[in-house]
């Protein structure tokens, strides 16, 4: 099975190892934030994603066929409800590495959003610029994250950290 993306199924698979049962909005909305706070430190994102402003929030393109069912098929997580994934196997992409930097992204992100619920986290997108500054439908540009000025959505210590790591 090609991969279009190896980096986005490499980031739903550390997210789904870290927070277990993870029901579709919690996963996109943190691979959202992962990317997003990336780009807003370094202007570049971990997966390169599009991203799109829906009602429930921000998610990248094609996420059902390209993240969700294919990690399916591929066997690496499972439904555990209509829309709810468990991680299956953690080993299948182990050769897919991410740079030292992202992983760092990853861990803050999961660290200071991992706890909260799918609902949580779509409300939390709301008030993040790059989806409130675009209209239902739109692709959200990554420059939209510039208009963070909330701790709500940008953490000063996630950017110290990152630069210190």
């Amino acid at each position: 099975m090609t991969i279009n993306n190896p980096k986005t199924l490499k980031l739903a698979q550390i997210i789904l190892s870290r927070v277990g049962i993870c029901d579709y909005w919690k996963l996109l909305k943190l691979m959202y934030f992962i990317d997003f706070e990336s780009y807003y430190v370094t202007e570049k994102s971990i997966t390169e994603n599009t991203y799109y402003h829906l009602p429930y929030g921000p998610v990248p393109d094609q996420y059902k066929s390209d993240i969700i069912e294919k990690g399916i098929k591929m066997g690496l997580w499972e439904r555990t409800g209509e829309h709810s994934l468990i991680l299956k196997n953690a080993e299948m992409i182990e050769d897919i590495k991410l740079e030292k930097l992202d992983e760092t992204f990853v861990e803050l992100i999961l660290e200071k959003y991992g706890s909260l619920t799918g609902k949580d986290l779509v409300a939390l997108s709301h008030d993040d610029p790059p989806w409130y500054l675009t209209n239902e439908g739109e692709k959200i540009e990554f420059e939209l994250v510039k208009w963070r000025d909330s701790e709500i959505t940008h953490s000063e210590d996630i950017t110290e950290k990152v630069m210190n790591a």
